[in-house]
This record gives C-alpha cells, sequence and structure tokens, in this order.
C-alpha cells in the first residue's frame, strides 16, 4: 500500500514536471495553437550553437566557390525578408555531393552542392530556401525537440508505472523506438505548411511560385526512378508526393502569374559545379571503396580527381587516409597536409593527421591537430583521441 502511494506520488511529480517545462503558444506563421517547450531566445541558442558544427558533420562549407556562397545567400535573404519572423537568418552550400537541405531553429539553412546541381532555375531555389525558412519560422525543429522530450519522460512514467515487472525494460524499448521514429522526419503536416508558406514567402519576393510546383514534379518523378539514391535523405525528411504537388498548384494559383525564374543566370552560376561533377564521382567512388577496405583503389580514385580539381580539399584527405591504411604514414602526413592548405576550415584532415602523428609517436604534433579539429567540431569522438593522445609517454 505505502509503496503504491509512493509510486503515485513520483507518477504525479513527474506530471506536474512536464506541465512547467511544457507551454502553450501560437504558431507564428499559420496563427494556430501549438504545443511549445523551447523560448524564441533557446530557438535562437540552440540554432547557433549546432550550426557550426551541423556544418562540420556534413561535409564542411563550400569555400572554393565564394560567388555561390554569396549568391545562395542573397537569394535566401530576399525570401527570408518575407518570413512570419525576423531572425539573423543564415544561408551557407554545404561540400556534400548527396541531394539536401535543412535548417535549425533560429533561422540557420543549408543547402548541400548536390542538390543545387539538380535544380533548374533561381526560382526553384527559392522554393526550397523558402520551404525551409518556414520550418525554421514554425518553429518545427523545435517542435520536433520538444515531442522528443516529451517521449522521453513519458518512457520515464512507463517505466515507473511497470516498476517491478518483467515488462519494465520492454515498456522502455518500445517508446523509445517510437521516439526515434516520430522524430526522423518532418511530419506530414509540417511538409504542407512549409510548401504552403514557402511559396507565399517566394512569391512576395518577386519569384514565380509555379517553380515550387515544378520542383514537386521533379521530387516526386526522381523517387521512381534510379535518380532517388541521390535523393534519399532529402526524401527521408521530405518525402515527395503528388498530393503535395496538387497542394502547390493549388497555393500557386494564389498569387499572380509570373515573377522571376531565373533559369538562365541560375545556370551561369551554377556551370563550375556542373563541370566538377565528374570528378565529385571519381571521388564519391573512392569513399566507397574505401568503406569496403579496398584501399588501394580508393588512392587511385582520389589521385584521378585530385587531376581534375587539384584545388579540393576533400580529395587529398581520402588520398591520406587510403596511404594510411596501406601503411605509408608520411604519405599521409603529407597528404593531409596538403588538404588543409586548401582548406582550413574543416576538421577531418586535422583529426585524421592528428592521428597518423600519434601512431607515429609525434605526440605535440598530434595533440595541435586534435586541438585544431575540436574547435571546428567539438565531438566526443574527438576529445577521446585527444585524451588517448595526452596519456602517450
Amino acid at each position: 500500500m505505502i509503496h503504491g502511494l509512493q509510486r503515485m506520488v513520483c507518477r504525479a511529480a513527474l506530471v506536474l514536471s512536464i506541465a512547467t517545462i511544457v507551454g502553450c503558444s501560437t504558431n507564428p506563421v499559420t496563427g494556430a495553437s501549438t504545443v511549445s517547450m523551447m523560448s524564441a531566445a533557446e530557438e535562437r541558442k540552440v540554432g547557433q550553437q549546432n550550426y557550426g558544427p551541423m556544418q562540420q558533420q556534413e561535409g564542411g562549407q563550400l569555400t572554393r566557390h565564394a560567388s555561390i556562397q554569396r549568391y545562395v545567400n542573397e537569394v535566401g535573404q530576399k525570401v527570408a525578408r518575407h518570413a512570419d519572423r525576423q531572425f539573423d537568418w543564415e544561408f551557407v552550400v554545404l561540400n556534400n555531393t548527396s541531394a539536401n537541405a535543412w535548417a535549425l531553429p533560429g533561422g540557420k539553412i543549408a543547402i548541400n552542392r548536390g542538390l543545387l546541381t539538380e535544380l533548374g532555375s533561381e526560382a526553384e531555389l527559392a522554393a526550397v530556401l523558402g520551404h525551409e525558412a518556414v520550418h525554421a519560422a514554425a518553429a518545427h525543429g523545435a517542435q520536433s525537440m520538444g515531442r522528443s522530450q516529451l517521449l522521453n519522460i513519458g518512457a520515464v512514467l512507463a517505466a515507473i508505472a511497470v516498476k517491478d515487472s518483467e515488462y519494465r525494460n520492454l515498456a522502455m524499448t518500445g517508446i523509445g523506438m517510437g521516439a526515434a521514429m516520430i522524430n526522423s522526419k518532418y511530419g506530414r503536416s509540417a511538409e504542407y505548411e512549409a510548401d504552403q508558406y514557402g511559396i507565399k514567402y517566394m512569391a512576395a519576393a518577386g519569384y514565380d511560385p509555379a517553380a515550387a510546383v515544378h520542383l514537386q514534379e521533379t521530387f516526386v518523378r526522381l523517387s521512381k526512378d534510379r535518380k532517388s539514391n541521390s535523393f534519399s535523405r532529402l526524401f527521408a525528411s521530405h518525402p515527395p508526393s503528388q498530393d503535395r504537388v496538387n497542394a502547390n498548384r493549388k497555393h500557386a494559383a494564389q498569387y499572380p502569374n509570373g515573377g522571376r525564374m531565373g533559369a538562365n543566370h541560375y545556370q551561369r552560376m551554377m556551370a563550375p559545379l556542373h563541370k566538377e561533377k565528374a570528378a565529385f564521382k571519381l571521388y564519391d567512388e573512392g569513399v566507397k571503396a574505401y568503406s569496403s577496405k579496398n584501399f588501394r583503389a580508393a588512392e587511385q580514385k582520389a589521385r584521378q580527381a585530385q587531376k581534375m580539381i587539384p584545388a579540393e580539399s576533400n580529395f587529398y584527405t581520402l588520398l591520406g587516409a587510403a596511404l594510411m591504411q596501406q601503411g605509408d604514414k608520411q604519405g599521409a602526413v603529407n597528404a593531409f597536409s596538403s588538404a588543409i592548405k586548401r582548406d582550413k576550415t574543416f576538421y577531418r584532415p586535422y583529426m585524421m593527421r592528428g592521428q597518423v602523428y600519434a601512431s607515429m609517436g609525434r605526440k605535440a604534433e598530434s595533440q595541435r591537430d586534435l586541438e585544431a579539429a575540436y574547435r571546428l567540431f567539438p565531438s566526443e569522438q574527438i576529445k577521446k583521441m585527444y585524451n588517448s593522445v595526452r596519456m602517450l609517454r
């Protein structure tokens, strides 16, 4: 009886704890009531703190094409001026072949090099960036984090409810899996909101809203053919459908015909990326060979890609990794040094050169590189590497 009462008190206390951290608010984009576990200030803080590390995790910024970075940011800023919330908006291009784009709370948005080469016009770029801007303005990411926290608390409640039961571990595991599945992508309503209001933003910025319809039609087609693998991450988080095409067509019809399409100008701006696709195809093949432990093939692919684009840092990083696995430590150091010379803003060559230095007993150089890597990408993996090197004599 006493133990049962204690459990009831604990459950009540946890329910009260949930009530203190969950707040009701109004969606600034749609005006609908919503549940929020994060204030506007917290949204900005989360976005700012995670923007840099997320860029590093996703390949780092595309540093070789400053004109493309400026162009994408200009289009993004033009669209974001018409958003329902005003943040310190940032738009960056990442050096990543996969076709993807994402938004963090507080207006921090990124688009991959791989998606830029698949778009057909400036208006389609505006549609993508407008869509991501809505995710930020409507706090979809913050709400998703809130649901995750609620589900974690729910898992604790469930564990207490079945305490001393043989089903306790099963309950904890099931709820944890549910939380992971729910938060693996935006919900259907969030995607439709991002489409609808993204069209509003791009039309207000002077772009032809028909581009948003063309874009979804392209995504639906690509999701059905062999190119869908290139879009796997985008389609996982932003699944295309004919329903979305139809909804976009309906929303676009609410705005005047015309507006800027900018197809020719966009293709001129993206021409350098299109010229580089063959080299990055070799690089991606080399990464695949490396993952399959065919290090000699990875080395060959990296050297072929280098000849085509001598200024690309990632090709030297792949070469260094392949040489390291084949026992050529000094060759690996030289390759990583070449990568760093070409791009000092990406963590991976620092981290890998630090590993090689550690294996060579060069403790000071290893610590220096791992410190540099950690400053760029403060991860537990790099921290553990650094601590291991500190223990070396």
